[in-house]
């Protein structure tokens, strides 16, 4: 699915109109579940590398919280290192 076919036009409506009814809970799982039906459309052969990325964000936003300066900057050299060799591969 690409941003200018038919295909697009029909789904981006009804993902604003879930997303305006959705409770405030939901709305991220719902942006994340269409981006990756989205990207599914496109080419399937990746969806397990953007699946790993997005859980390796997550997990190191999550250790960010608490640690010192330096640790920190660790863990955001490494996150920022393997999303960018995603995008080699």
């Amino acid at each position: 699915m690409e941003f200018n076919s038919l295909s697009f036009l029909m789904f981006f409506p009804v993902f604003v109109f879930i997303y305006s009814k959705l409770n405030q809970k939901y709305k991220p799982l719902l942006i994340l579940v269409c981006s990756l039906g989205f990207y599914m459309c496109w080419n399937c052969k990746y969806v397990l590398l953007l699946l790993a990325v997005t859980f390796l964000n997550f997990f190191c936003a999550l250790l960010l919280e608490g640690k010192e300066k330096r640790t920190q900057k660790i863990i955001l050299g490494v996150d920022v290192f393997a999303c960018i060799g995603a995008l080699f591969f």
